[in-house]
């Protein structure tokens, strides 16, 4: 994470002297903004565990910077992140899993990343 807001464009000026010379040189900067304005739709979004294979859509996220890679993760009762896979394709099949701790019901989450992990 940046402590500069995304989209900011700032410009670095360096000099550098000795006692023969000065160099100046002026650079400007814009800090990377995330991928957003997309989605992720489950098909089916019901199913049997072992049985069923869940279709993992991502679809709409725009970015300047591709390939996009995704991040899908399965969110578990204890509230830590388990990484089910990471794709550049915009689609992925993930078989469920049985969990009587959370009522056989999964949580799942998506990271986006552009080429220079924003």
């Amino acid at each position: 994470d940046s402590p500069l807001p995304e989209g900011e464009k700032y410009i670095f000026t360096v000099m550098v002297a000795n006692k023969y010379q000065a160099v100046i040189e002026t650079m400007e900067m814009e800090v990377n903004v995330a991928p957003k304005g997309g989605s992720l739709v489950l098909n089916p979004t019901e199913g049997v565990e072992l049985d069923t294979s869940i279709t993992h859509t991502f679809s709409g996220w725009t970015d300047a910077h591709l390939p996009l890679r995704y991040e899908l993760y399965l969110i578990l009762p204890s509230g830590t992140e388990e990484l089910l896979s990471t794709s550049s394709a915009e689609s992925l099949q993930y078989s469920s899993t049985r969990d009587e701790e959370a009522n056989f019901e999964q949580t799942l989450a998506l990271s986006v990343y552009d080429s220079y992990d924003a």
